[in-house]
């Protein structure tokens, strides 16, 4: 009698641990109908804007500059003042800092770099959100500090409607201008972050399928939502 109780408490406790697991973490398998979308934000220099005026002088960029820009914070708002945080791949769970060159050219054109990459719960969006802070300018021969308004929040929000569906990915494009940006200010330039959501792509079920095709399982983060 007593081994029967014994077996009876321990099945008890199981079933009281995959309950408290799986609650705790929401893991969906490829393939199935309540799988969220992905949002994907790329942030790209814009092509037209390449010289930049120092004391008088007119300087083009060229290869070897560079612009380090910090990129941080990533958020999706939804139209009900909900937000979805976004990292910077769908294999991430935490949030990071990373810096990129703006300035860097492939094919005469300024490298697009994919900041965030992230399972966001479908819906309809109306901005998305993330830091912007730029450190530093090597442009010529000159080596320029870069700094922020000083009433400028370190979070930037582009408005702009997008939405979210199940098994595809939204892509944003934002463009910032790097040198419509710097204002001359004594020894240094202030960082005006000129920048806005420039395209908004939305990619099929195909391209999806590229992106989570080396995953196991998806964990959406973003479920439930963040207050």
């Amino acid at each position: 009698m007593r081994n029967i109780i014994y077996k009876g408490y321990y099945c008890l406790l199981l079933l009281l641990m995959i309950l408290v697991f799986s609650t705790c973490t929401e893991i969906v398998n490829v393939g199935d109908p309540s799988v969220p979308g992905i949002v994907r934000v790329v942030l790209q220099a814009d092509p037209e804007d390449t010289e930049l005026d120092i004391l008088g002088e007119t300087v083009a960029v060229s290869e070897g500059d560079s612009m380090a820009v910090n990129v941080f914070q990533g958020k999706a708002w939804a139209v009900d003042g909900n937000y979805a945080i976004l990292f910077p791949s769908v294999s991430h769970f935490f949030q990071d800092q990373i810096i990129y060159n703006v300035l860097k050219r492939e094919s005469d054109s300024y490298l697009p770099y994919v900041v965030f990459e992230s399972f966001v719960p479908a819906g309809k969006f109306n901005a998305i959100s993330m830091g912007l802070d730029g450190l530093h300018l090597f442009i010529g021969v000159y080596n320029i500090p870069m700094t922020l308004p000083s009433d400028d929040d370190l979070i930037m929000k582009f408005e702009g409607d997008y939405n979210v569906e199940e098994n595809t990915i939204t892509e944003i494009i934002v463009r910032l201008k790097p040198f419509a940006s710097m204002t001359r200010f004594r020894d240094t330039y202030v960082f005006e972050r000129v920048a806005d959501i420039y395209k908004i792509y939305y990619l099929d079920k195909s391209e999806y399928d590229k992106v989570v095709a080396g995953l196991p399982y998806i964990i959406n983060p973003n479920d439930p939502w963040r207050p």
